[in-house]
């Protein structure tokens, strides 16, 4: 049995059975990348027995990741929050300290994603030594975690986060090398949907040490509130009887497929006027979709409201008349999870992390790439409203269920009570 006690599907730290085939490095990087991404074991909302150890006394924990990026502010201070001294050392710093309670340790390094974590690993080690970690945790495996094994520190954790696991170990002999390395060397691997924790086991991950844990959604933030709703349309400019479209993916990376969401939205929008688009996100695809909305008909009925804080992000989502998340590869989507939390009908492209959501009549499944299926996605949600709120119900009660933060957390707990013996008991 896993740490938790067996296989399962996408709750919170479910362990996921079954043991594959380990390639060495030494025997091809594409041979040993190649092999099919599995479905997880289990249906939704099955659950290990809780037999891994809580934390009952605080410990002090170091990570490396992205301190500029919110999931991982928001894990960091959840573990702040619960007693725990925690440490982060990132390339990233955030340029504010608001919201931050954790201590924040920056390094300085070239900008190339290979040679500045070699150039870091002194500093690293340095500081572990320094504060003697009771767990080390790092956040992204094609980047913090080829650092993490060479610092030394017992136990360690790994989460990977999405393209780093499904699609960056194929880049090169070298970042091959390193994954494998690495997921074989974590005493934990923790991804946020099973295909994701499948492709780690794939390349080396222990299987019995490998969980899905998702990033968690603030249940009492994202509901929706209909006496909300008036307010919310009028700060964006948008007519009371407004059927809201919904993106907030990254416009950073062209995978995210925001263009066909645009696309789609707009042949709907060209036939239905009170059908308007809200695009949540920055990146530097930003200014090309604006130039390709331009001058269409429905130009006025596109809201770029950029990069939006959670409250704001939340009431979108409670007044959209369906979420559209259509990548081309993705682990759980955070936002996705907080749109069926809020109640949005929702619409995403065919990916195993996304069926595990939303198949079985918590949304709509459409094929990535295919804005023309995107837009007859959406007329169908539109279209049939007792529908769309079934399933936007289903959707809402299965976010409750498996995925609400605290849950979460209490699961990420008891994950790391399993593999550190706390600072009280070693140094009673």
């Amino acid at each position: 049995m896993g740490l938790l006690g067996g296989a399962g599907y996408p709750g919170c730290g479910i362990g996921r059975g079954g043991r594959r085939g380990r390639s060495s490095p030494g025997e091809g990087w594409r041979s040993a990348l190649a092999g099919r991404r599995q479905k997880p074991a289990g249906g939704f909302g099955r659950e290990a027995p809780g037999s891994a150890t809580w934390v009952e006394v605080p410990v002090r924990i170091l990570y490396l990741g992205t301190a500029e990026n919110e999931h991982l502010r928001r894990w960091v201070e959840a573990a702040v929050a619960r007693g725990h001294e925690a440490h982060v050392a990132t390339f990233e710093p955030p340029a504010s300290m608001d919201g931050w309670s954790a201590v924040i340790h920056p390094l300085h390094g070239d900008r190339s994603r290979l040679i500045r974590y070699l150039g870091a690993l002194a500093d690293v080690r340095d500081l572990a030594r320094r504060l003697r970690p009771d767990l080390l945790h790092a956040h992204f495996l094609t980047g913090y975690g080829y650092l993490a094994p060479w610092i030394g520190v017992r136990p360690w954790a790994l989460t990977v986060w999405g393209t780093d696991i499904l699609r960056n170990p194929d880049r090169s002999r070298a970042d091959a090398w390193l994954s494998i390395r690495a997921l074989r060397s974590a005493d934990l691997v923790i991804g946020d949907s099973g295909d994701a924790v499948a492709r780690a086991e794939m390349l080396g991950a222990r299987p019995h040490s490998s969980v899905v844990v998702p990033w968690g959604v603030e249940l009492d933030l994202f509901q929706r509130v209909e006496e909300r709703r008036a307010a919310i349309l009028d700060r964006w400019g948008l007519p009371r009887d407004a059927q809201v479209l919904l993106s907030a993916r990254s416009l950073a990376e062209p995978f995210y497929r925001v263009a066909d969401v645009v696309d789609a939205s707009l042949q709907i929008m060209a036939v239905r006027s009170r059908v308007h688009l809200v695009v949540a996100g920055e990146g530097r695809l930003a200014g090309d979709l604006k130039q390709a909305v331009a001058g269409h008909v429905a130009a006025d009925r596109v809201r770029w409201v950029g990069q939006v804080d959670r409250p704001t992000l939340a009431g979108l989502m409670g007044v959209a008349e369906a979420y559209l998340s259509v990548p081309t590869h993705d682990a759980t989507s955070v936002a996705l999870l907080e749109a069926m939390a809020a109640g949005a009908p929702v619409i995403a492209s065919d990916l195993p992390s996304n069926r595990e959501w939303v198949g079985d009549g918590a949304g709509r499944i459409v094929p990535a790439g295919d804005s023309a299926a995107l837009a007859h996605a959406i007329l169908a949600v539109l279209d049939d409203p007792t529908g769309a709120q079934r399933a936007a119900d289903e959707a809402q009660a299965r976010v409750a269920q498996h995925a609400g933060v605290e849950r979460c957390q209490d699961r990420l707990d008891a994950l790391i009570g399993a593999i550190v013996r706390p600072r009280a008991q070693s140094q009673g």
